[in-house]
Order: C-alpha cells, then structure tokens, then sequence
C-alpha cells in the first residue's frame, strides 16, 4: 500500500490523504483519495488507470508519504474511510 498527501500539509492534522492499495493477484489498483472539500477519487482500476491517478494528485502537489508520517498520523484504510463518511 502506498499514501500519499499534500506536499505541505501537516500530516498530523490533514483530511486529504490517498492510498493506493495494489491486488497483485488480480492485477488491480484500489484507489481512495479525499483531495478537498466534498471532492473524493474511490474506485477500484488497472496499474495504468491508477498511474493516472497518482500523476494527477502530483500535478497537484501531493507527494508519496513517508511510513512514518502514516504512523505518525495514526492513518489507515478504516481511518480514511470514516473521514470520507464525515
């Protein structure tokens, strides 16, 4: 699993944050990005499709999270995934 965030963001505060979660045995992509205010990228793609994504987020200015942002912030599938609900 890879995540990304806004290149300056206070980790430990941000709401936008995108993992991408890759099904070697299927060769799919999980994708799940909030990227602002009610703006959120969930779908399920190929390699080349979530190429796509992640390009986009870094013409936005996100970069890869470190493991220890993620840690840091306390952030995971479930975490993201209730922030999204909010």
């Amino acid at each position: 699993m890879f995540w990304m965030l806004p290149k300056n963001a206070d980790h430990t505060h941000t709401m936008c944050w995108a993992y991408f979660d890759v099904d070697h045995s299927r060769d799919l992509v999980t994708v799940h990005a909030l990227i602002g205010a009610g703006k959120e990228i969930f779908h399920t793609v190929s390699r080349e499709e979530a190429r796509e994504d992640w390009n986009y987020l870094v013409s936005r200015g996100w970069v890869r999270a470190t493991d220890a942002q993620v840690k840091e912030a306390k952030m995971d599938r479930r975490t993201l995934d209730l922030l999204a609900k909010d």
